[in-house]
């Protein structure tokens, strides 16, 4: 069945179609690896670890989007707010 209400050429539909169907057997897959017990192990350990980081990122540093264009730019501009991160992670440690 090709979706409906989207335009294109019946080719352009039959590849988005696939592209959803691959998109959709990915979250299953990703749901059925959650669901398992060590799949919950895991992702309960992901709250601690990595959601904090990008918190204090976002709320303390203000990064709430790149204001540079392009991989390598934002690349280095990324590196920066994790040295910048890094450096109050260990100056809140020796103090």
């Amino acid at each position: 069945m090709l979706l409906k209400g989207w335009s294109g050429t019946k080719a352009e539909l039959k590849q988005k179609q696939k592209k959803l169907e691959r998109v959709a057997r990915a979250m299953l897959k990703h749901n059925r690896e959650i669901d398992a017990r060590e799949g919950r192990y895991q992702y309960s350990r992901r709250m601690g670890i990595v959601e904090p980081v990008f918190g204090k990122l976002c709320s303390t540093l203000g990064l709430h989007r790149f204001s540079l264009r392009g991989k390598k730019k934002v690349d280095i501009q990324w590196r920066l707010y994790c040295i910048v991160h890094n450096t109050r992670k260990y100056t809140d440690t020796v103090s």
